[in-house]
């Protein structure tokens, strides 16, 4: 048929008439309807939310609801592509090893042949199990290795890995090494068992889990046979141990240890050519003699041990002991039975106060001299043979040394002034009589020199210091005939009057006294007060000429404290450049038949000798009147100030810093009336804290009052020796630890003066 030149409709009808077979009438109106196509759906069948994934490799089978129309399927796992496919059979592969022991979303996606993506209508989720890496294995691996640091293994690979990890752990310790195949070397292991894993990563850096592990251990050379007795002598060295090693193969070699039991004497030496293994120069004990073998990667055995017992000379028994005092010190002779095949004796004599410790060795003797300071000592003596060896120590046994108690009739105990001299003598200046006495004594209690000054007035020195030549200063004040002076005399170091002068105040004064002295830059100051009914006190601070005793300068002190009046009671040295001067302040109304103490005060000059700082307490005690006591100086240079109440129950301290501000202030409740001296009886310690000696009123009893660093009062120990027959008049601690109390001869009668000198 040539339908090349017909109408439109002509062509119209005739392909009606092909593909319909023209119908009727009636039909020829009707329009023309084209099937539209489905949308294309997937589905998995060989998975589902129940599914459970134990198969490193797993196949997923897909559902399409038109072949004819996919271009290419793609597996999602948690919504990454891992597997693409473009013809039938619709089956992907899915490495699920690398989502093992988690849950993984499964999802699939269409691309039509128009490009249009289709998904599958419901991803679910399914659970991959550790069973994945059933198939994951290392090698063949020995179950133990000897003599090596390293070990090279394999493993069957996973599919589609990018690289593997393998995962080593030994005691606690793990480590991680990679590897871009399916075989590695471990290295420089040491002893210790061993497990071992790997895992896999893909490239889309998903990692799986690990392999079971495996196990190897490592372990050490077999120990050395039973061990040979060493050969033992004794050189002039000490002891000499000798260990022959037995024949070893190439590579190993053996190593002695030498344990000191019960000591933490530890020595090795190795025998890497064969030769013996010495041990010189050992002292007595008991020992173990331990044999290792190390290989050439350093690896160790066990020890095979050996006791071995070096033997000790013995100390000497029955020592006796005797002293004899010589000149300042006690010569103590310790005596034993010689044995001659000792070569020297080693005795240590410990100062139980002091905890100083002194060494002395004895050769060709069998006696030993020397001499010792006075304390309470513990002693011991040990021997040492020809080889240097020594015994055991003997028992401590304990030496009184250089302690004393002595007495002086018709001398005064309650006004006495104490110092330490610089050839570790006491000086004593108390009252005999109508006159001042001094003494000297050695560190013994012997009398060095005992003088009487016999001048007019009563008693009038009451101040003591040596000055650097070892001759001693000493000032006070009398009154007479309505007048009232000030003294100061000079002593040669053996006790021998230089200078004595007398200064008669000015104005007419009623009475002065001397309370204080310093030497200060080389220069003699002593603090003078007089007063009379009207003015109260006029304080001078007066430089005496220590060549003649004259009065150099004489600087009146005027403090700033208000409408109080001044009481000067003591000069203290801080530094080149600054002198502190304390007291207490008194009211107005003011007379000698009342006590009017209102507080203590401190003040500060400088060496022109002006006033710079001052400071007044704060009558914490109230209503109880607060008088001063003492004044330390710190190693911070803080001034410590101790003010008491006239019951001598409450103690008021104050810590002030170098511009006299106040650090600290405390009302301490001594729960005692304590008699303390307490410018002589209280004595930093070490750690800033403050002791002060005293005895207790009502009990006789003999305490140390504990101050901590700030002065707030800690507690008070109670002693029962030295026993003492009135309250400590003056507390010295001397140079070398002991504690040197003036007390009152017993019984009460008459008049004494007791000098004690214990450890305390």
């Amino acid at each position: 048929m040539n339908l090349k030149n017909l109408p439109l409709s002509s062509v119209g009808f005739a392909v009606c008439l092909a593909l319909t077979g023209c119908g009727s009438d009636s039909d020829k109106s009707a329009p023309v309807v084209t099937p539209e196509k489905q949308p294309l759906s997937v589905s998995v069948t060989s998975l589902s939310a129940t599914s459970e994934v134990d198969a490193s490799s797993t196949e997923v089978k897909v559902s399409v609801s038109d072949e004819s129309q996919v271009k290419s399927l793609s597996l999602l796992v948690n919504g990454e592509k891992v597997d693409t496919i473009e013809s039938a059979p619709w089956s992907l592969q899915w490495d699920a090893y690398y989502w093992g022991n988690s849950s993984a979303t499964i999802s699939i996606e269409a691309v039509d042949k128009d490009n249009k993506v289709h998904n599958s209508a419901a991803p679910f989720n399914v659970e991959v199990t550790n069973a994945v890496t059933d198939a994951m294995a290392f090698g063949e691996l020995n179950e133990t290795l000897r003599n090596t640091d390293s070990l090279k293994v394999s493993f069957s690979p996973v599919n589609n890995a990018e690289f593997y990890e393998i995962q080593i752990k030994r005691d606690g310790t793990e480590q991680i090494i990679k590897s871009d195949d399916t075989s590695a070397e471990l290295t420089e292991l040491l002893l210790g068992e061993y497990n071992i894993s790997y895992r896999a990563t893909n490239s889309l850096e998903q990692t799986g889990p690990w392999s079971q592990p495996e196990t190897f251990t490592l372990l050490a050379p077999e120990a050395p046979a039973a061990m040979e007795e060493p050969k033992i002598e004794l050189t002039e060295t000490g002891y000499k141990l000798t260990y022959t090693p037995p024949e070893l193969e190439d590579g190993l070699y053996v190593q002695l240890a030498l344990v000191e039991l019960g000591e933490q004497t530890d020595l090795t030496t190795n025998s890497k050519d064969g030769q013996a293994l010495v041990f010189e120069g050992l002292k007595p004990g008991a020992y173990q003699v331990e044999a290792s073998i190390i290989n050439a990667y350093g690896h160790k055995s066990a020890p095979t041990m050996l006791n071995v017992e070096l033997e000790a000379p013995q100390a000497p028994e029955n020592v006796e002991t005797a002293m004899v005092m010589e000149g300042d010190q006690h010569r103590v002779t310790f005596s034993w039975e010689n044995n001659d095949n000792l070569a020297y004796y080693l005795v240590t004599t410990t100062n139980n106060t002091t905890e100083q410790s002194t060494e002395t060795i004895v050769t060709d003797s069998n006696t030993l001299d020397f001499m010792l300071p006075a304390g309470e000592y513990s002693w011991q003596i040990q021997s040492v043979d020809i080889a240097g060896n020594e015994s055991a120590w003997s028992n401590t046994k304990t030496l009184s040394v250089g302690v004393y108690d002595i007495q002086f009739e018709n001398v005064a105990w309650s006004s006495v002034n104490v110092l330490s001299t610089l050839d570790n003598g006491t000086v004593i200046l108390s009252d005999k009589g109508d006159d001042n006495w001094l003494v000297k004594l050695d560190a013994y209690g012997n009398v060095l020199w005992e003088k009487t000054i016999s001048k007019p007035g009563y008693q009038p020195l009451n101040t003591l210091l040596e000055l650097p030549s070892g001759e001693l200063v000493a000032s006070g004040s009398f009154y007479n005939a309505g007048k009232s002076y000030g003294v100061t005399a000079k002593f040669s170091e053996n006790g021998d009057e230089i200078w004595y002068t007398e200064t008669q105040n000015n104005n007419g004064d009623r009475s002065g006294s001397i309370t204080s002295a310093v030497l200060w830059n080389d220069k003699y100051y002593r603090l003078q007060s007089v007063g009379n009914y009207n003015t109260g006190y006029e304080i001078t601070i007066q430089q005496i000429d220590l060549n003649t005793g004259e009065i150099v300068t004489s600087t009146p002190f005027v403090g700033d404290f208000g409408p109080y009046r001044i009481s000067a009671s003591e000069l203290m040295v801080i530094d080149s450049e600054q002198l502190a001067i304390a007291g207490t302040l008194l009211t107005e109304t003011y007379s000698e038949l009342t006590t009017d103490h209102v507080n203590v005060f401190v003040a500060k000059l400088d060496k022109t000798l002006k006033l710079t700082h001052s400071w007044q307490g704060t009558n914490v005690a109230s209503p109880y009147s607060d008088y001063f006591g003492a004044i330390k100086l710190d190693e911070q240079k803080n001034l410590l100030v101790f003010g008491q109440e006239e019951s001598s129950v409450n103690v008021n301290t104050y810590k002030l810093d170098a511009n006299l501000n106040v650090l600290a202030a405390q009302i301490n409740y001594l729960n005692a009336e304590l008699d303390v001296d307490w410018e002589s009886a209280a004595h930093l310690t070490s750690d800033g804290s403050v002791v002060a000696i005293g005895m207790d009123f009502n009990s006789n009893t003999l305490y140390s009052a504990h101050f901590d660093s700030n002065l707030a009062f800690v507690r008070k120990d109670a002693f029962d020796s030295p026993a003492l027959n009135d309250g400590p008049s003056y507390v010295l601690k001397a140079k070398d630890g002991t504690t040197i109390f003036t007390d009152r001869v017993a019984p009460y009668s008459g008049s004494g003066l007791r000098v004690i000198r214990t450890v305390f």
